[in-house]
């Protein structure tokens, strides 16, 4: 039996064989059984969209409840910038100031750079110049490297060894530097990051040129940079290079003898272990941010993967993707490609 004073003009519903319609008094059989019928599932449905809409409701309040704890509550990443004054390192302390006043994931802690020392950054954090006492008194979950690769070798021991997790943008690092970075994160237990390019794009275009090198026997790499840039060739371009040997040894194949008249005129040849045999051109001069074009070529066709960075912008994405990553992890990663 179900009833509701006014709904039903005081009847109940009984069900039987015939149906039965009385009112609470067993008198006045309602005028139509199908009316009746039609009144009470009409109030059935109002009453479990009023319960859904309750419980849907205190859901609701519960999940605010909860996220306004969790952000109240929630250890945020302390992160260090070195290469602070940096056209990179100021895009990265922008991202993460960004980060820090609207999801409250991070903060900066830290920041580092030659130049300007003891200027106000942001909040109560200044410039350092002295990388091991800066990291001794912010104590740094993440450090965030874009300096130079004259330096970033020894500042990435120096991160490692102080049990701090970099994250290394700057290219210029040799295989056995990398190498070595690698042996020092595993003895130390400490998380490393280090890419040749933070931006999806690029990730992209090098996964895209790996697929096609199984099928091209030639092509070359010709990378754009501006022209304060002072490794050559970028670090996505000998990345890329590694990447497309793994799928084919050689890509000069059918190539004759050649003389260069101005040395350098074929680009740097990219061989390692005994494969690769890739030709790299690095071009530089202003009006570039960076950009690279892998060209292969076949019988009768030629294919092209480009990438191009508008502005330092579109790295960021990257950076925060990596911050994440090595937070939350003790391993040893060289490029983006493997957390995408």
């Amino acid at each position: 039996t179900i009833m509701k004073p006014g709904s039903l003009n005081d009847y109940s519903y009984c069900l039987g064989n015939p149906l039965l319609l009385v009112d609470k008094n067993g008198r006045s059989p309602v005028p139509s059984p199908a009316d009746a019928q039609r009144m009470m599932w009409d109030y059935c449905v109002d009453q479990y969209h009023d319960a859904l809409d309750a419980v849907k409701n205190e859901w609701d309040s519960r999940v605010d409840a909860v996220v306004e704890w969790g952000k109240a509550h929630k250890d945020e990443i302390k992160v260090g910038v070195t290469g602070a004054l940096g056209k990179m390192g100021t895009e990265v302390i922008k991202a993460v100031i960004d980060n820090s006043e609207k999801k409250g994931e991070m903060s900066l802690v830290m920041a580092v750079d030659k130049f300007r020392t003891g200027e106000n950054v942001y909040g109560d954090v200044v410039i350092e110049s002295d990388l091991v006492k800066a990291i001794e008194a912010s104590k740094p979950d993440i450090v965030v490297d874009f300096t130079q690769p004259s330096v970033v070798f020894e500042n990435a021991k120096i991160y490692l060894n102080a049990k701090v997790k970099p994250v290394i943008g700057t290219t210029g690092l040799s295989t056995e530097q990398i190498g070595e970075l690698k042996e020092l994160s595993k003895k130390n237990d400490t998380g490393c990051f280090i890419a040749p390019n933070f931006t999806t794009g690029a990730v992209l275009m090098m996964m895209f040129s790996k697929m096609a090198a199984k099928y091209f026997d030639n092509a070359e790499i010709i990378e754009f940079h501006h022209n304060q840039k002072k490794d050559a060739p970028s670090g996505t371009a000998i990345k890329t290079a590694q990447m497309m040997a793994e799928a084919n040894s050689d890509f000069a194949k059918g190539n004759v003898p050649e003389t260069e008249l101005i040395q350098g005129a074929r680009g740097g040849n990219f061989n390692e272990n005994g494969k690769g045999n890739i030709h790299i051109h690095a071009v530089r001069m202003p009006g570039f941010v960076a950009s690279q074009e892998v060209i292969f070529g076949g019988p009768g066709q030629t294919l092209k993967i480009r990438h191009a960075s508008i502005n330092r912008e579109c790295y960021m994405g990257g950076v925060e993707l990596a911050i994440k990553h090595v937070y939350d992890n003790n391993d040893f990663t060289y490029g983006l490609e493997n957390i995408l």
